[in-house]
């Protein structure tokens, strides 16, 4: 199978000046679009991986990845890919922008979709997510104490977090919309 990650699209007024997209917002020092490839290059179905963005894209890759540089819509993006994977048989089309995406997850998609239709399109059901959420005040606790940079806390505020930080730029709290408290359980 091949995947194609979509990392283009303009660049949002609400990103640090010189971000292309979102795709490039970092957590933990990594582009969002790496932790993307890397969950990619973990799942044993994907054969080949190409990412279709900005020219940036290939600063990043530095070879490593088939870069598509484009500069147009998400659909431009996704037919400029489909043309080099034709002979595929089975395309993954990923977006860039998912920081907790995995390697187990991207198996468990495939294997949902080996149907034989032509079109799958994922929806997640609340047991998965409430299974992903499980570590969830673990895992922000270790992100809290390594801190986010400004153009992440400015896209996670986007996504609806509610991201808390005092004077000194420091992270304090990262508060997920929809989450029940435990003293509301």
């Amino acid at each position: 199978m091949a995947a194609v990650v979509l990392a283009g699209g303009n660049a949002d007024p609400r990103l640090a000046p010189g971000l292309p997209n979102k795709a490039f917002l970092t957590i933990g020092g990594r582009p969002l679009v790496v932790n993307v490839v890397d969950a990619l290059r973990g799942s044993p179905s994907v054969a080949r991986i190409i990412v279709a963005g900005p020219r940036a894209l290939e600063g990043i890759f530095q070879g490593e990845i088939q870069v598509i540089a484009t500069d147009g819509p998400q659909w431009e993006n996704i037919l400029a890919a489909l043309a080099l994977v034709r002979s595929a048989d089975l395309v993954l089309a990923i977006a860039s922008d998912l920081p907790l995406v995995q390697s187990t997850t991207i198996e468990a998609l495939v294997r949902e979709c080996s149907g034989g239709a032509a079109f799958y399109y994922p929806f997640v059901s609340r047991a998965a997510i409430e299974k992903q959420l499980e570590n969830l005040d673990q895992q922000f606790n270790q992100v809290i104490e390594s801190g986010l940079p400004e153009a992440s806390r400015a896209y996670l505020g986007m996504s609806g977090f509610k991201v808390r930080i005092n004077v000194h730029g420091d992270l304090l709290e990262i508060k997920q919309p929809g989450r029940i408290a435990p003293e509301d359980e």
